[in-house]
C-alpha cells in the first residue's frame, strides 16, 4: 500500500502511519482535504486548519457527546468535560477550570520539579540513557497521582492499563478493552464516585498519554537540532517558543472525532447526519495555509497558533499543566545533561496518541 492509498483510506493504526503520519496527510490536504477511513465503522478527516478549526468551534453540527476517540476507547463511563456538548459542558467547564488554572499548575512546580530531579538522577552520571523510558515516560503519570492524592508507586498500573486500552481498541478487541477499563475504573472507585469518577478517569489517562508524547518528542528535537540548545542557553526565554513549536510538529494527541449531528458540507464533501469525522489537528498544524515553513522546526517562531492543545469549547484544559512540566524537563536536563545525541533506532508508537516508545542517547 502505497501513500495514496492511505489518503484513499485512512487508517491511523497503520505501522506506516504511526512510524510517520505527515506525508500521509500532505497528500490528504493537497488531493482531498476531507478523507475518507473505512476502518472502525468508517469515519471522515479533516486535514487543513481552516476546516478543523471551524468544525472544532462548531459544537452544534461536530458533537463531542457520542465520544471523541476512533477507534472508540472503550469508556464504561462518559469522559466529563470531554464527551459532552455545551450547554451542559460549559457548567462542569466551570466547574473543573480551577483545578487546572494557571495557579494551579504553578502551585505543583515544587513537586513536578522535584519528580524530574529524582528521574535524571538515575542516569546523570550514567553518560547514556533511554530519555523516553527513564523521563518521559514516567514523569507525567507520578504528577498525576501527586495532583489526584493517588499513591505514587500505583502510575505505573494506570499508565499500564490505559497503554493496554489504546492498543485494544486499535486491534478492535472490545473484550480486552472492556476488561482494562473496568479495572481502572475499579482503581478510581475506590476514592471517588458519580460524575468525579468521569472526571477522574479523563485526568488518569489523558492528564498523563499527551505529556508523555510532549515530553518525548521535545527531547527527540533537541538531539536533532543541537543548535536549538544553544540558542536556548543564550537566550532563555526562547525556551517557552521552542516548546510550542515541537508542540506543534509533534501533537502527542493527532487528533479528536466528532460525530456529525445534520447533514453538511466541508470542501464540496457532503457530510451526512451520524456520520464520524476525525479533526486532526496534526495535519492541520502542517498546513502552509497557515504555517510558514510548515514542516520545519522554527523554534522561534512567533504567533504560533497551533492546535495541539484542541481549539474551541474543549480546548485542552491540562494546557497550562502540560506546559509547565515540559519547561521544568528542558530547564532540568540543559542544566543537568550535556548535549545529548541519538545512539539507537528511535521507536515511535500510538494512533490517537503520538509518543516516543524508546530514545536511546549518550552525552
Amino acid at each position: 500500500m502505497t501513500t495514496a492509498d492511505l489518503v484513499d483510506d485512512f487508517d491511523p493504526t497503520d505501522p506506516r502511519v504511526v512510524q510517520d503520519p505527515y506525508p500521509v496527510y500532505a497528500a490528504m490536504r493537497a488531493k482531498c482535504p476531507v478523507g475518507h477511513g473505512s476502518r472502525f465503522g468508517g469515519f471522515h478527516v479533516l486535514s487543513r486548519f481552516a476546516d478543523v478549526y471551524e468544525a472544532a468551534h462548531n459544537p452544534e453540527v461536530f458533537s463531542s457527546a457520542q465520544g471523541v476517540t476512533v477507534p472508540d476507547f472503550g469508556n464504561p463511563m462518559t469522559a466529563i468535560p470531554l464527551e459532552i456538548d455545551p450547554p451542559e459542558h460549559t457548567r462542569w467547564r466551570h466547574l473543573t477550570q480551577a483545578w487546572f488554572s494557571p495557579a494551579a499548575a504553578q502551585a505543583l512546580e515544587p513537586d513536578i520539579r522535584a519528580i524530574v530531579t529524582r528521574q535524571i538522577d538515575a542516569f546523570a552520571d550514567r553518560g547514556h540513557a533511554d530519555l523516553a523510558t527513564e523521563l518521559a515516560v514516567p514523569v507525567p503519570p507520578i504528577v498525576i497521582a501527586r495532583m489526584l492524592g493517588f499513591p505514587e508507586e500505583d502510575w505505573q498500573y494506570y499508565r499500564r492499563l490505559s497503554e493496554m486500552m489504546l492498543e485494544a481498541a486499535a486491534n478492535e478487541d472490545s473484550q480486552v478493552n472492556a476488561e482494562q477499563a473496568l479495572q481502572l475504573f475499579s482503581y478510581l472507585f475506590e476514592a471517588l464516585e458519580d460524575e468525579l469518577l468521569g472526571i477522574t478517569f479523563l485526568v488518569a489517562v489523558a492528564g498523563h498519554e499527551t505529556t508523555v508524547g510532549a515530553i518525548g518528542a521535545l527531547l527527540l528535537r533537541l538531539a536533532e537540532h543541537p543548535e536549538v540548545r544553544a540558542a536556548i542557553e543564550a537566550r532563555p526565554e526562547l525556551a517557552f517558543s521552542a516548546i510550542e513549536e515541537s508542540m506543534r510538529l509533534e501533537p502527542p494527541i493527532q487528533y479528536f472525532s466528532r460525530t456529525v449531528t445534520r447533514d453538511t458540507e466541508i470542501g464540496g464533501v457532503r457530510l451526512a447526519a451520524g456520520a464520524k469525522v476525525l479533526l486532526s489537528w496534526a495535519s492541520a498544524n502542517r498546513d502552509a495555509d497557515a504555517f510558514s515553513d510548515p514542516d520545519d522546526f522554527v523554534f522561534d517562531r512567533p504567533n504560533n497558533r497551533h492546535l495541539s492543545f484542541g481549539a474551541g469549547p474543549h480546548r485542552c484544559l491540562g494546557a497550562h499543566l502540560a506546559r509547565l512540566e515540559l519547561e521544568v524537563v528542558l530547564e532540568e536536563m540543559l542544566r543537568r545533561i550535556p548535549p545529548w545525541r541519538v545512539v539507537g533506532p528511535v521507536v515511535m508508537g500510538g494512533g490517537i496518541n503520538r509518543l516516543v516508545r524508546s530514545l536511546p542517547v549518550e552525552w
